[in-house]
């Protein structure tokens, strides 16, 4: 158990309204791959009105890690609808859409993606994105952004 585990457990058990304390203690459960812990504190933190664009992209992460695609995809979206411009939730959200079948809609996103991490200078998430969109079935054509 780390440090900071230990410290923002106490915060959270001292002051469980505290969003911010829950919201880094998810980060670093979610960091160490505790994914049921770290179900249970942002579901708590999802509650409250502070809950912004990275809150929700990380809990549709820990679904994700766990295959609940069905479960992260409305939380990429809600992450998208506070901050349309985030490479990284347009990437996974494409990645979601496509592993439940959503082929057609998992295009515009992965292709999107593509577009915000190279115009945003992030060159491993556009050449992860490139890697996706290479794997892709045939079913699912992407031509690489340049």
């Amino acid at each position: 158990m780390t440090e900071a585990f230990q410290h923002l457990t106490e915060a959270v058990r001292l002051k469980p309204d505290y969003a911010g304390a829950e919201y880094a203690l998810g980060t670093v459960l979610a960091r160490q791959e505790k994914w049921d812990d770290d179900m249970r504190f942002y579901s708590m933190v999802l509650q409250t009105p502070v809950a912004a664009a990275e809150a929700r992209f990380i809990t549709g992460v820990a679904f994700a890690a766990q295959k609940r695609w069905r479960e992260a995809i409305p939380l990429y979206e809600a992450a998208l609808r506070l901050k349309p411009d985030f490479a990284e939730a347009h990437y996974r959200l494409g990645l979601a859409l496509a592993a439940t079948g959503k082929k057609s809609e998992a295009r515009p996103h992965l292709q999107q993606a593509l577009s915000l991490a190279t115009s945003q200078n992030n060159p491993v998430l556009a050449e992860n994105i490139r890697d996706a969109i290479k794997t892709c079935p045939a079913s699912l054509p992407l031509a690489p952004t340049p």
